[in-house]
């Protein structure tokens, strides 16, 4: 039987023992805290590149990629976006050379295969799937890698794109990887989705904006119209100030149609010497003049250049205002 001594052994050999586990539980939750922390901070990293290109994806999946790569220990990520039926490599961060032309969707390619079945795609080693990846077989014997996972970019349950990890060694990913992958995946959609709203947003801020400009140029003309019941001039140049502003132009003019003549009624924008030409040269209703093309026709007429039209017989008009681009619209009566 064993006596005091041996007692006071065993209970310090327990202690030993649990102080050792004790150690490396506590050195296990560290590291798990570490890791928790760094994948907050990647995604603090990524809300904050939303936040400042709300207009431009690009600086958003490329801090995604970085972050892929990162966290799920490899060397290599790649994201592509879907458009008609198309893959394009968009965002890379990494040393493996992303050496990829605009991709059709299809099962021969891990991204691809991904993409289309709407399932991550885990390939350990790709030299030996070469006959379910032909396609990225050839790849991989280029540039390289061997271990590659591939996500979906799932906007719902539509895919609009992939985001791949590659590795030059065989080594498989792990489940915990996996699934981080796919956190990085659902961070660019919410990016991607963000720059869409936010453009569609300022599409339709831009109509009402542009249908408010109609309105109230309408208001001025029935204004002036209401004021110069009797007095067509003011009216006119009320319409060509109007157009002039809502199109964006730099200079217009308005003519009216006597015989087979374009007499200038109302301008604005022009330097006084095309001012006076214009007053001293009628355009003819025809083919040689913008204006009475557009009276000929009945037709919109659009010239993007105007001394590069052919039947342009007025240069010395174009030179004299410094104007190249024609938008010329026909006023119509009774229809």
């Amino acid at each position: 039987m064993g006596g005091p001594d041996s007692d006071s052994e065993m209970t310090i050999s327990s202690l030993r023992s649990e102080l050792t586990a004790a150690r490396e539980e506590n050195q296990v939750r560290t590291a798990e805290v570490a890791n928790l922390l760094e994948q907050q901070n990647a995604t603090s990293a990524i809300l904050r590149a939303i936040a400042a290109s709300p207009t431009d994806i690009q600086p958003v999946l490329q801090v995604v990629a970085e972050s892929a790569a990162r966290f799920c220990d490899t060397y290599d990520a790649g994201i592509f976006l879907a458009r008609e039926g198309t893959l394009f490599p968009k965002a890379h961060y990494g040393p493996i050379a992303f050496d990829f032309e605009p991709m059709p969707v299809a099962r021969d390619w891990v991204c691809g295969r991904a993409f289309a079945d709407c399932k991550i795609v885990h390939v350990n080693d790709i030299a030996v799937a070469g006959a379910e990846f032909p396609v990225s077989q050839t790849l991989a014997e280029r540039l390289g890698h061997r271990t590659m996972l591939a996500t979906p970019l799932m906007r719902d349950t539509e895919a609009i794109g992939a985001l791949v990890i590659r590795r030059i060694e065989v080594k498989p990913f792990s489940e915990k990887q996996i699934k981080l992958l796919k956190i990085f995946a659902d961070q660019a959609v919410i990016a991607i989705e963000n720059v869409r709203l936010f453009d569609e947003v300022q599409a339709r801020t831009r109509d009402l904006g542009e249908a408010l400009e109609q309105q109230t140029a309408t208001a001025e003309v029935l204004k002036a119209i209401s004021r110069s019941a009797f007095d067509l001039q003011p009216v006119l140049q009320t319409l060509v100030d109007s157009a002039i502003r809502l199109a964006g132009a730099d200079m217009g003019a308005i003519t009216l149609r006597v015989g087979d003549t374009l007499r200038f009624m109302a301008g604005g924008g022009q330097a006084a010497e095309l001012h006076a030409y214009e007053r001293a040269n009628p355009h003819v209703v025809g083919r040689g003049a913008f204006q009475g093309r557009a009276a000929l026709e009945g037709l919109t007429i659009h010239v993007a250049d105007a001394l590069e039209d052919p039947e342009y017989e007025r240069p010395e008009a174009a030179i004299m205002g410094s104007f190249r681009g024609v938008l010329s619209v026909p006023l119509k009566r009774g229809q």
